[in-house]
């Protein structure tokens, strides 16, 4: 039998799919006749090359291309000078048209593989570029900014015309900082040796509200101190900035934030507009980071809904209450009661709703594996990637809601709560898909299940 090792040369390799991490997929000869699979980085569809092994185990190998023989059609220039370097547009050789087809099918492989039959939409789609309103950017030796390499915490610095996916305001906020931090000379954070002060950058923009917000991840407190002219050279140059704060981590950690924050400048949140309505949010707080696509994901999971005049709605993992709200301010039903476990998020979904004059809203911090439900005509759900399970999906059927809406960001545990849900009385319907993450991997699914008319 042949045996693949490091730096061997497969020659005239077929790329037959592409995975969500952006690898081309080939299978390599064996005697058994089967032959084993090989992912290739920066390879497409359609792609013939000659690649070279990076890394071998028995089941798989992982190889990047050596010498390419046929270009596929699939295959698109990137726009940006640093695809492929850090870790973040894994599609970004891949024309955007056949982007929706792969994702549609990862979906509809992970259905079929839970055993399922589903109705799945084309992705629907907004912009691809520009499309992010929240950026996270860890900085670097020379006051370099940008984002860590795949699987590394090296840093690929911004290109000059900003990164493809951010707003141009949060490259252009971005800017001011690290000028300001370069001319005052302020220390930057050293990972391997826990010294200096500047370890990341956080900027979110509000959208439609033009207000932005602004917080340096730092290691102390004395950053205030020591340079309390920065929040007033940022707000000079730009206007929207309403919120600068100062946040504190100390840790030899890979977790972005600290639990400490402090107001330099402003307020502590900033308010972000979306589906017509205000939302106030604070640096912890979770909202949709590409809001024309999410707003047209609201609109079907409003419609999947159908919520009549009267009804109970309920909605867990609210965040900030952007879809309860929504679906509150857009229909007949009576009330709202949202389910939250991260106490911030609570208290902005609570002010939330007075500063859009929804007074049939309440907001709970609890588990929504904890917190019992009571009687729900209709239930939205969002959850995190590890989907709802077994206990929270037999507390949502328990509670009689006619209908739950599945608003899902992993294909895979959908699919497995869909065949529960199916336990329990409910049969879904279409999965209608959402690229709220071009250039990535991800991709949002909403589903409806409703309380199918015969149990047994």
């Amino acid at each position: 039998m042949e045996r693949y090792v490091k730096n061997t040369i497969i020659k005239s390799l077929a790329i037959t799919d592409v995975n969500n991490l952006g690898y081309g997929i080939g299978r390599a000869p064996l005697s058994d006749g089967a032959g084993i699979v090989v992912f290739v980085k920066g390879a497409v569809t359609e792609d013939v090359a000659d690649v070279k092994v990076i890394k071998a185990t028995p089941s798989y190998l992982v190889a990047v291309i050596d010498r390419l023989l046929v270009r596929s059609r699939f295959y698109s220039e990137p726009s940006c000078p640093s695809a492929g370097k850090c870790g973040g547009c894994v599609y970004a050789h891949i024309d955007y048209d056949y982007e929706k087809q792969l994702k549609k099918r990862y979906v509809q492989g992970a259905f079929r593989k839970a055993g399922l039959s589903a109705d799945i939409s084309d992705v629907i789609s907004a912009d691809k570029d520009h499309y992010r309103n929240k950026a996270e950017f860890p900085v670097g030796p020379g006051y370099t900014a940008g984002f860590f390499s795949a699987k590394s915490h090296r840093i690929v610095p911004l290109p000059d015309a900003g990164c493809m996916l951010q707003k141009r305001v949060i490259t252009d906020i971005l800017r001011t900082v690290m000028e300001y931090a370069e001319s005052r000379g302020v220390p930057i954070y050293d990972e391997e040796k826990g010294t200096g002060l500047l370890r990341h950058v956080f900027i979110r923009d509000g959208g439609e509200s033009l207000q932005q917000a602004l917080a340096v991840v730092v290691t102390s407190s004395s950053f205030a101190r020591e340079y309390p002219d920065f929040a007033g050279y940022v707000m000079e140059r730009h206007s929207g900035v309403k919120s600068v704060m100062m946040n504190i981590n100390d840790k030899n950690t890979n977790v972005i934030l600290g639990r400490k924050s402090a107001v330099l400048a402003g307020e502590d949140h900033i308010i972000a507009r979306m589906c017509s309505l205000d939302f106030k949010l604070s640096l912890e707080s979770f909202f949709q980071v590409n809001t024309p696509a999410a707003e047209m994901l609201y609109a079907k999971a409003l419609e999947l809904a159908a919520i009549e005049p009267g009804d109970r709605i309920a909605d867990l993992f609210c965040g900030v209450g952007s879809i309860g709200l929504y679906m509150l301010a857009n229909s007949g039903a009576a009330c709202l009661t949202g389910v939250e476990i991260v106490p911030q998020a609570v208290e902005n979904a609570r002010e939330n709703a007075g500063l859009n004059r929804l007074e049939r809203a309440r907001f709970v911090c609890a588990d929504a594996n904890a917190e019992a439900l009571n009687e729900a005509d209709v239930v939205v759900t969002d959850p995190p990637r590890k989907g709802c399970g077994e206990s929270l999906i037999r507390r949502m059927t328990d509670c009689g809601a006619k209908r739950i809406v599945y608003i899902s960001c992993n294909p895979d545990t959908l699919a497995r709560d869909c065949r529960l849900f199916e336990e329990f009385g409910y049969r879904y319907g279409k999965v209608y898909l959402f690229d709220l993450f071009p250039r990535t991997g991800h991709v949002e699914a909403v589903v409806c299940l409703e309380k199918s008319e015969v149990q047994g």
